[in-house]
């Protein structure tokens, strides 16, 4: 599903007037007329509006002038006088069919009475381009809004959110329901705005669909998922779907390449090998018997290691590097001469992850326009990768997007809403799952999921959005409790969204 930056959304509105003769009054009159048809169904009593200066506020005094039409009570807050020619347009008309309009300074014993006498309120303050700090006296009456029990619906976006990257300061509107237009933006899917967008609906006011699909923005959804379904030939053996290797272990994480290995035989992957330190081996070898496994000469990995790896390579389709791989210098060292050796060049993927990444960290040149890298950071081991801050990459789309095209590679950033991009800038969001990721071994779990979606037929791109997909909806469709889940558990519902794609 396609999505859009405001700015972008700005845009299309700008062009769908001036382009296509569509009137800017008549839009607000199909954004009304959806708004109208959300609140109906409840048959509220009386609605109160809360309508800021722009044209969000035309909206709701819009919306509110159907709502008088069909006898419904309707009141307005307003917080400022209309500012455009449509707001003001809709604001006379709402006065003229009998509206009421309150000025809002500061939140009152008196108003929170007149407050509490509706039962929806309708959210028109802010839209989709809002930045920055919301006033005292609106913090004041969104606080007091949130708190209260009465149904609330949001025009656009719920505000005081952040249309670009979710973000709220300090305080948003806490919709029940959100009615955007023409197409989401990325701040109701990004978290914190998320949770205060309730259930999200997509009107289609008049835009011209073409508009949107010069947007290179889409988020991961199940009918985008269900396409990526690799196919399994009734014929097919082992060889058929693919053969995966995992590199990584060390002492003090030996349970990670167990975790990648998992992943690559729930999805699917023919054959899986793993090559580690002999006490990872051990590890594997008594918990998965299904997996080849091979191990190092030493306690660590390093180049002494890599003849043997480089056999091995020419075996297989793909190959995870760095799950629990530890930052031994040796191990540093053998990693940097993996990834720049022609032999990998070979393989359908090499999925960079862990501590992979941190050795790629010191020589980023290693993976410049390496077609086959895919690199899977966490926040932490992105801002080490673009020498930035947490605070300055979480949910931040350019940040990812510039790092991508920079470097001509492809990654996915992983967090709550996932970021994936590719070399040409293009993105997707990845929304599924639950806290029950926010486990060590998802990562791990992850990288070898992707590995045997490549082994068995995806593209390294594919592979990358649909195995975050595949994975988060499988910690959605667990019947446990989301705090319980390890990634092993989650790994056991992988066969869950395949049933749950396949009757879609």
């Amino acid at each position: 599903m396609k999505l859009v930056f405001p700015k972008q959304m700005k845009e299309i509105d700008r062009r769908t007037i001036e382009e296509f003769g569509i009137p800017s009054l008549l839009l607000m009159e199909n954004a009304a007329t959806a708004l109208e048809h959300e609140i109906i169904p409840f048959s509220p009593h009386k609605v109160l509006l809360l309508c800021g200066s722009g044209n969000n506020g035309g909206d709701a005094y819009a919306a509110g002038r159907k709502l008088l039409a069909r006898g419904i009570e309707v009141s307005a807050l307003r917080i400022g006088m209309p500012s455009t020619r449509e707001a003001r347009f809709n604001y006379k008309l709402f006065k003229n069919f009998g509206g009421k309009v309150y000025g809002f300074k500061a939140l009152t014993e008196k108003i929170k009475c007149f407050i509490k006498k509706h039962d929806l309120v309708l959210d028109g303050l802010f839209g989709v381009g809002f930045k920055g700090m919301l006033s005292a006296e609106i913090i004041d009456l969104i606080e007091y809004l949130n708190a209260l029990s009465i149904f609330k619906i949001a025009v656009d976006i719920p505000s005081g959110i952040n249309g670009i990257n979710g973000t709220v300061n300090p305080v948003a509107f806490k919709a029940d329901t959100t009615v955007t237009f023409g197409a989401a933006k990325p701040g109701h899917y990004f978290f914190p705005g998320h949770s205060f967008t309730g259930l999200l609906k997509i009107a289609k006011i008049g835009f011209p669909e073409k508009l949107f699909e010069t947007s290179n923005i889409e988020l991961v959804d199940d009918k985008l998922a269900k396409a990526f379904l690799p196919e399994r030939i009734p014929w097919g053996h082992k060889g058929t779907f693919g053969k995966v290797c995992i590199v990584g272990g060390s002492s003090k994480y030996t349970g990670a390449a167990l975790l990648a290995a998992l992943g690559s035989i729930r999805i699917g992957a023919g054959m899986v090998y793993t090559f580690t330190p002999k006490e990872t081996q051990r590890v594997v070898r008594n918990s998965l018997p299904e997996v080849i496994s091979i191990a190092s000469k030493s306690a660590i990995l390093t180049s002494e290691d890599l003849e043997t790896l480089h056999a091995l390579i020419d075996d297989i389709d793909t190959l995870v590097v760095g799950t629990g791989i530890g930052r031994a210098d040796e191990t540093v060292e053998f990693v940097k001469k993996l990834l720049s050796s022609e032999k990998v060049k070979s393989l359908k993927a090499v999925i960079i992850d862990a501590d992979a990444l941190y050795a790629v960290s010191k020589v980023p040149e290693i993976i410049m326009g390496r077609e086959n890298f895919l690199l899977t950071p966490h926040p932490g081991e992105f801002s080490r990768l673009t020498r930035k801050a947490v605070e300055e990459i979480v949910n931040n789309i350019d940040a990812v997007k510039s790092f991508a095209r920079e470097m001509e590679t492809r990654l996915i950033l992983k967090g709550a809403v996932s970021i994936i991009a590719n070399e040409s800038g293009n993105i997707w969001l990845n929304n599924t799952g639950n806290t029950g990721l926010a486990k060590a071994g998802s990562g791990d779990l992850l990288s070898g999921t992707i590995a045997g979606l490549v082994a068995q037929g995806l593209s390294p791109l594919e592979a990358l959005i649909f195995g975050s997909y595949f994975m988060g909806k499988a910690a959605e469709l667990a019947q446990e409790y989301e705090a319980t889940l390890s990634a092993s558990m989650i790994a056991d519902n992988y066969g869950k969204v395949f049933e749950y794609l396949k009757t879609l």
